[in-house]
């Protein structure tokens, strides 16, 4: 019995799922991976990720005083304990920063805007968010 292997071409893995043969790519993550891949490219977005917390909030507070609107904010329950969002937008550009326990501080957006934030602040960037390269 034939295995597919992440290296295999698309049509190899697509074409192993349905002759029932057993894929070592899961095929729903293979396509959110890939997914997630052409919308980061397609609509010039990058992400900033685990940004300490204390630079997160210092960050966002900038873009705020910077005459940035806050268009929305999660307020359930947990918010900024277990998780917080915040968007912000300017002009047409927006912003998305996320903080959770785990990974502390996100910003996403525009490709240009955040690779300002990550040039001030010494961050990396990146066009692609970090789980997109995992291996499982």
């Amino acid at each position: 019995m034939a295995c597919v292997r992440p290296s295999q071409n698309f049509s190899q893995a697509i074409c192993a799922a349905y002759a029932g043969v057993r894929c070592l790519v899961n095929p729903v993550r293979f396509f959110a991976k890939e997914f997630t891949k052409v919308k980061y490219k397609y609509l010039n977005k990058s992400i900033i990720e685990n940004v300490d917390t204390d630079l997160f909030n210092e960050i966002l507070e900038q873009f705020l005083d910077n005459d940035w609107e806050k268009i929305y904010e999660y307020d359930a329950f947990d918010a900024w304990i277990d998780f917080g969002k915040v968007k912000i937008r300017k002009g047409k550009t927006v912003l998305v920063f996320e903080w959770d326990n785990y990974m502390e501080g996100v910003i996403k957006g525009d490709k240009n805007e955040i690779g300002k934030v990550a040039k001030q602040y010494c961050l990396q960037s990146s066009s692609v968010p970090s789980y997109i390269n995992e291996s499982t």
